[in-house]
């Protein structure tokens, strides 16, 4: 893994190139890229009020607004091909899927309710195309889903504890990560249901992630810590740590080329690791003009969304290209 990274080119430093969303529009608790530059945003109002907001990103108008069914709401997620679908998940344990009506720009009734888990669904990804959905949950299962018939097909049981993060192989259509609070990463096989291999970081999972090329993954973890295991030698590869302190290291994700890390902090701060070297993060990313809370790297590699924490009602996503 050493020498493929070595021959990637560092990427430029990342510069501020867009702000969408503006003042009163809920505090962004995740964003995520759908087809093309559609952008995703699960915002938080007063109360238990949560809306997702679907974006243009290059203009930064809003093209459709769900109102979901349900409140409390902890998970999202766009399908990417057709850029047709989104779904959102939370305490209510339902996994709710809603279909973007061209001309319509308010949505409020759900095309698909995904009913079986007995905890707070944690994680959502779109498996490959509209048809089947993947969600994790606090019940310490994974479950497969139908998603025209409304219908589990694979449980994955195997986690001692809640789920709190999925990843789909992007190699392996038929492979995913699991990480959960019982300090593990386990991979399966949703052919069969069945664990693969089972990795133990050492501390709480927040969020896994895949390198670009499906060997190895990333663990974010509860001691502010970002661990990489490789797939192909069965063990941990490399690990990153906060600078700023102790703050829980709340989601990373790689770069397209796999040779950056980005990293977003329980204290809303976001740094760009080199996954090649060891001499701490390429670049910071926070500032105070950006607050991280979340982030998403484009499914092409050439745009980076963070989801700013913000102050009071000016919350914002920060969009940065090379």
């Amino acid at each position: 893994m050493d020498e493929a990274l070595k021959a990637r080119q560092p990427t430029k430093e990342l510069r501020l190139k867009r702000k969408i969303l503006g003042k009163d529009g809920g505090r962004v608790e995740q964003v995520k890229w759908g087809k093309d530059n559609q952008l995703l945003t699960l915002t938080s109002g007063a109360s238990s009020l949560t809306s997702l907001l679907v974006w243009d990103a290059p203009s930064g108008i809003r093209t459709h607004l769900v109102i979901p069914m349900y409140s409390w709401l902890l998970a999202s997620a766009i399908e990417q091909k057709e850029g047709q679908f989104v779904a959102c998940g939370g305490l209510e344990n339902i996994c709710c899927v809603y279909k973007l009506e061209s001309g319509s720009e308010s949505i409020e009734t759900a095309s698909a309710e995904l009913k079986q888990h007995d905890g707070y669904i944690s994680d959502i990804k779109f498996v490959h195309g509209k048809e089947r959905i993947l969600t994790s949950s606090g019940d310490s299962e994974c479950i497969l889903w139908d998603v025209e018939k409304q219908m589990s097909t694979t449980v994955h049981s195997g986690h001692d504890a809640d789920v709190t993060g999925i990843a789909l192989n992007p190699a392996e259509p038929d492979v995913f990560i699991s990480g959960g609070v019982d300090n593990t990463v386990k991979a399966w096989d949703m052919r069969v249901g069945k664990t693969v291999a089972t990795y133990d970081c050492g501390h709480e999972v927040n969020h896994v992630s895949y390198f670009p090329d499906g060997n190895a993954f990333c663990a974010a973890l509860g001691n502010s810590e970002c661990k990489i295991f490789d797939d192909r030698a069965g063990g941990l590869y490399k690990t990153f740590k906060s600078p700023t302190g102790n703050s829980e290291c709340k989601m990373a994700q790689f770069s397209n080329s796999g040779r950056l890390l980005f990293a977003c902090y329980d204290d809303e701060t976001c740094f760009a690791f080199d996954v090649a070297v060891d001499d701490g993060p390429a670049q910071r990313l926070d500032s105070d003009k950006v607050r991280a809370k979340c982030l998403d790297v484009h499914p092409q590699g050439y745009a980076l969304a963070i989801g700013d924490g913000g102050s009071g009602k000016d919350t914002s996503v920060k969009i940065f290209w090379p």
